[in-house]
């Protein structure tokens, strides 16, 4: 049976990613704090948007899949222009 390697590559970008950060902010002041601070920001601001789009999804799908699913019974089916006639009148 052949071994399985795992595979390497995010871990790979992750660290070189963090590598090209650290020298960036040594040169330029303040870069890595910054973006801490804007990283701290972001899921203060952006976690709770989610837990509350996920709420009102989970709210509004029933009464959106009623609706949709009345609107369909009511509508007429249109007859098919395509369809052969079976009246039996030629």
């Amino acid at each position: 049976m052949a071994e399985r390697k795992s595979y390497t590559g995010l871990m790979h970008a992750g660290a070189g990613t963090a590598l090209f950060l650290v020298q960036l902010s040594v040169l330029i002041p303040g870069l890595l704090p910054s973006l801490a601070l804007l990283g701290v920001i972001a899921a203060v601001v952006v976690l709770p948007l989610v837990a509350l789009t996920l709420v009102a999804g989970v709210l509004a799908a029933p009464p959106v899949g009623v609706w949709l699913l009345l609107r369909r019974i009511r509508t007429p089916v249109p007859p098919n222009p395509i369809a052969p006639d079976h009246s039996g009148t030629p």
